[in-house]
């Protein structure tokens, strides 16, 4: 089981550093379980936002991404809830 932040888990769907790691990670043949915060879902839409400002990304493919990310949640990722 791996618990990703926000950083890990851009890298994902953005190319960027660290991509191919991550990718390696998530393939199938690994077996990886990953877990993230609620939190996580309003953090990841934030730094997509963040990357179209900066103008690393087009705001529609920002969106489709965003789309995909959702699709995900219920199929790759365990939402834990945030907790004091």
């Amino acid at each position: 089981m791996l618990y990703l932040d926000t950083s890990a888990l851009v890298k994902l769907y953005v190319q960027e550093k660290g991509t191919e790691q991550m990718l390696a990670l998530a393939h199938p043949d690994s077996n990886h379980e990953f877990v993230i915060l609620s939190l996580t879902r309003i953090e990841f839409r934030a730094a997509l936002r963040r990357r179209v400002k900066l103008g690393d990304v087009e705001s529609d493919l920002a969106d489709g991404l965003i789309r995909r990310f959702g699709d995900h949640l219920s199929n790759f990722f365990q939402v834990q809830p945030v907790n004091e």
